[in-house]
């Protein structure tokens, strides 16, 4: 639901963009998506009187994959220009699977870095 979200809101606003102003916009927007990791396991979010699940909800599943979506968007328009003439799609199905393989090697080692902040695991 949140990818479609994120194909729309480029649709609409981003699509008229260039590509460089979107990734810069979307690196920004992903820093900002950091900082409520970061507030919520130094507990800043407790202090707001804002829950662990709305907090969660905001940053993790909404904001992070929102970004994700509009990161990828331009870099595969991106690829589809600079490609050799048929093969987009094997070079976008490669850079899909390296990123796939990222995300199944990253998602592991998020859990080494919490004694760093004091969090509880």
């Amino acid at each position: 639901m949140v990818s479609f979200l994120a194909v729309g809101l480029y649709q609409i606003l981003f699509s008229k963009w260039k590509f460089r102003t979107v990734l810069i916009f979307t690196s920004c927007l992903a820093s900002v998506g950091g900082l409520f990791d970061l507030a919520m396991v130094l507990r800043w979010n407790v202090k707001l009187h804002i829950s662990d699940h709305v907090f969660y909800m905001l940053g993790e599943a909404i904001l992070e994959n929102v970004t994700s979506m509009l990161y990828w968007i331009p870099s595969s328009a991106i690829i589809g220009k600079v490609c050799v003439p048929g093969l987009e799609a094997a070079t976008y199905a490669f850079l899909a699977g390296v990123r796939y393989v990222h995300f199944l090697v990253m998602a592991p080692c998020d859990w080494r870095f919490a004694p760093y902040y004091s969090a509880p695991l």
